[in-house]
């Protein structure tokens, strides 16, 4: 019954079997509450990174802690090889300039270049607004908040994106999304546990049907086998005949589980 099980439900584990989720950071100049930001993403398990980084951020050295979170990507080819195992665009440090620019349209430049393709696939791409946002906390407590008909004129650009299929978030629900995205992967990585162990059950248990026990009194043939059987004692056999004692090599074992080759352990 547990082995009708295991056959019935393999197959279907292993439909659902995920990798690690794909990260992708567009960083532009920004500066602010860049440490908290870098605490939530650094925090991530089953998470891989890669970057694109606008030609501003070498004037900005608080950014640097982002670039040890993977590697960076270059280039409009290796750009869209890597959207197309992308299953997530952040922008942590979007400036007023590349909001008014990727509202707009601009593809100048690698980064926006990336930001319009992934719109255009229709990817899922979050922003936070820290660094452009007149009414956070560090713009007001320098007071460039003032100019209202300015302020509005930033949340026509922001939300122009966010018709062309941007969400913005502010610190703290950034926090929140991006933990709910790692729950996700989380449930997705236990999976995987589940199907590793299920992949490991499947395989003995094909190694015990592939072996019939010979009594020592019923046969005494040369054929018997000692010592580790690799691969080239057992290619191109229909039965094999083993001592007791004998250990298949990792080689031999898949062999005799593809092709069915019958197993004889002597007692």
């Amino acid at each position: 019954m547990e082995d009708k099980l295991i056959e019935l439900l393999f197959p279907e584990l292993l439909k659902g079997k995920k990798e690690n989720k794909k990260v992708l950071l567009l960083i532009t100049a920004g500066s602010i509450d860049v440490k908290e930001i870098f605490t939530i993403l650094d925090r991530a398990k089953n998470v891989d990174y890669k970057y694109i980084k606008s030609e501003a951020t070498k004037n900005v050295s608080a950014l640097d802690c982002f670039y040890s979170l993977g590697e960076e990507v270059i280039g409009i080819e290796n750009i869209l090889n890597e959207l197309e195992e992308t299953d997530l665009i952040v922008l942590p440090t979007l400036t007023r300039n590349t909001l008014f620019k990727a509202s707009m349209g601009f593809t100048d430049n690698d980064l926006l270049t990336a930001l319009q393709f992934g719109l255009m696939q229709e990817k899922k791409i979050v922003s936070l607004d820290c660094s452009f946002n007149p009414k956070s906390q560090y713009f007001q407590y320098i007071n460039i908040d003032k100019n209202e008909n300015y302020n509005n004129y930033i949340y026509e650009r922001q939300n122009q994106l966010k018709d062309l299929g941007v969400d913005f978030y502010n610190l703290l629900d950034f926090k929140n999304f991006f933990e709910n995205f790692i729950k996700e992967e989380e449930k997705d990585n236990n999976l995987n546990q589940i199907i590793n162990l299920l992949e490991k059950i499947v395989i003995e248990e094909q190694e015990k049907k592939a072996v019939v026990e010979v009594d020592k009194d019923e046969e005494e043939s040369s054929e018997f086998l000692r010592g580790p059987i690799t691969y080239s004692e057992v290619v191109n056999k229909k039965e094999v005949y083993l001592e007791d004692n004998a250990q298949l090599t990792d080689m031999a074992k898949d062999y005799i589980n593809r092709n069915k080759t019958k197993v004889y352990r002597r007692k």
